[in-house]
C-alpha cells in the first residue's frame, strides 16, 4: 500500500485525530525514539517507561530507558525471547536500581484473583482442582494458525500461556528446576494437546507450536492446578474448582469476560470488529496494572499483584521446562 493511500486510510485518519487531540489537550508528545527526549536523573525525577512492542524488540528498548533515565519500566510480557537474555535484563536493572514489572495482567483480574482465594477458602475437601483456561479466538485453519505461529514464534507458552505459569510461579510457587527434578509433577493431557508444524504465511518458514496443550501440576505441597489453553477456543476464559472424586459438578467458576461484563464486551466488538477480542475483555485489567505501577513509580508503593522481572524469570523458565518436558512424553 502507498503512503498517500494509507495515509487516507480510515485506521491513520482516526489515530490522526487521537494524536492531535492527544497533543492539543493532554500535553503528550509523540517521538519516532526514546533519545529525542531529554535525559534525567532518575535519582532526581520519576520516569517510566511502558515497553510494548514485539517481543524481540524488547531488549534493545529496554536498554534505551535505562540509559535514558527511567526509574521504572513497565515491560510486556513474556519480556524476552529467552530466558538469559531476561536474565542480562534483570541484572542490568538491579545495577541502575530500576524497578521493573511485567504485564501480567491476569494477576490482578478479578477471575483469577477471586478463583485462587475461592481455592484456598473450600475447606470440606483436601482433593481438589483449580483450572486455568485461557482461550483466543484465531481462526481454526492452516491459514488463520499459520500466520498466529509465525507472528507468535516465541511459541504459545512463551507467548499466550505465559500469563498462566506466571500465576504459577507467583501464587503457587512453581519452580521450573522442581519441574525438572520430578519434585513437581507434570501431566499431559495428550488426547486434547496438539503440536503442530504450519507454513508463516510472510516468510513462508515452517513454525511448530502448541495449537492447544493441556496439563495437571501437582506442587511439592500436593495442590493440584490444571492449565488449559486453546489458541482457537473462543473469546472467554476462565477459572473453576472441582473436586475430583465428588460427582459434583464444579464448585466454583469465575469467568472473563464476567457475565456482568458481556454486554460492554460485545458492544466493543461491534465498534472495533478488527481488535483483537483478549484486549477488549482485559482492557479494564490492564488499566488496573498500569495505574498500580505508575503510583510505585511516583510513590515507590510495591503494586499489589505486580509480577517483577524475577517472576517474569521464572515463568519463562517453566515454559521452557515445559517443553523439555513435552518432548519426552509425546
Amino acid at each position: 500500500m502507498n503512503k498517500s493511500t494509507n495515509q487516507d486510510s480510515p485506521d491513520s485518519i482516526s489515530f490522526a485525530n487521537f494524536r492531535h487531540d492527544a497533543e492539543t489537550n493532554h500535553n503528550i508528545k509523540f517521538l519516532e525514539k526514546l533519545s529525542e527526549l531529554p535525559i534525567i536523573n532518575r535519582k532526581e525525577k520519576s520516569r517510566m517507561a511502558i515497553i510494548s512492542s514485539r517481543t524481540s524488540s524488547n531488549p534493545a528498548l529496554f536498554n534505551d530507558a535505562i540509559g535514558n533515565g527511567c526509574n521504572t519500566i513497565y515491560l510486556e510480557k513474556p519480556g524476552a525471547p529467552t530466558t538469559i537474555q531476561l536474565i542480562l535484563m534483570r541484572d542490568e536493572s538491579l545495577a541502575n536500581e530500576v524497578g521493573v514489572f511485567l504485564g501480567y495482567n491476569k494477576n490482578v483480574t478479578p477471575y483469577v484473583t477471586n478463583a485462587i482465594s475461592k481455592f484456598r477458602d473450600i475447606k470440606e475437601t483436601k482433593e481438589k482442582i483449580i483450572t486455568f483456561v485461557h482461550n483466543n479466538n484465531v481462526p481454526d485453519t492452516p491459514e488463520g494458525l499459520g500466520e498466529c505461529f509465525e507472528t507468535n514464534s516465541e511459541g504459545l507458552l512463551k507467548n499466550m500461556l505465559i500469563h498462566e505459569l506466571a500465576i504459577l510461579a507467583t501464587y503457587f510457587k512453581i519452580k521450573a528446576v522442581d519441574i525438572e527434578t520430578g519434585k513437581t509433577k507434570v501431566i499431559f493431557d495428550k488426547n486434547k494437546t496438539k503440536y503442530l508444524t504450519l507454513k508463516g504465511p510472510s516468510t513462508g518458514k515452517n513454525f511448530t507450536d502448541f495449537k492447544e496443550i493441556w496439563f495437571n501440576i501437582i506442587s511439592p505441597s500436593g495442590e493440584e492446578i490444571r492449565i488449559g489453553g486453546d489458541r482457537c477456543g473462543g473469546t472467554v476464559s476462565f477459572a473453576s474448582i472441582k473436586s475430583p472424586k465428588s460427582s459434583k459438578d464444579e464448585l466454583a467458576r469465575f469467568e472473563c469476560p464476567s457475565k456482568e461484563d458481556l454486554k460492554d464486551f460485545n458492544q466493543k466488538v461491534k465498534q472495533l470488529p478488527k481488535a483483537k477480542s483478549y484486549f477488549l475483555s482485559q482492557d479494564k485489567d490492564y488499566e488496573v496494572l498500569k495505574n498500580r505501577i505508575s503510583f510505585y513509580s511516583a510513590e515507590g508503593v510495591l503494586p499489589e499483584g505486580g509480577v517483577g522481572i524475577d517472576g517474569g524469570i521464572e515463568a519463562m523458565k517453566i515454559a521452557e521446562e515445559l517443553v523439555k518436558s513435552y518432548g519426552k512424553v509425546k
